[in-house]
């Protein structure tokens, strides 16, 4: 039996938020990203209070430019700059 994913939440004005963005949340909020392209009334929040990491960069999706950086505020900057919002 195929599954259908019922994604007509993004039909309406929505907030998303992801809280804790490491190893999934970082790979999640791009994804949301991707899929709220063209739908600028819909806002993803980033909770997360932990620092980039040397560490991190190896399964987390974060560069080595963002070190130091606040893991919600390094995605932030950058997803904000890829996806234009």
């Amino acid at each position: 039996m195929p599954f259908r994913l019922d994604n007509s939440y993004l039909l309406r004005s929505s907030q998303i938020t992801i809280v804790g963005t490491g190893g999934t949340g970082s790979f999640v909020a791009e994804g949301l990203c991707r899929l709220l392209i063209g739908k600028p009334e819909a806002k993803v929040i980033l909770v997360d209070f932990d620092r980039v990491e040397r560490r991190n960069l190896e399964r987390q999706n974060f560069n080595y430019d963002e070190l130091g950086m606040f893991k919600a505020e390094a995605l932030a900057v950058r997803l904000s700059r890829q996806f234009r919002r």
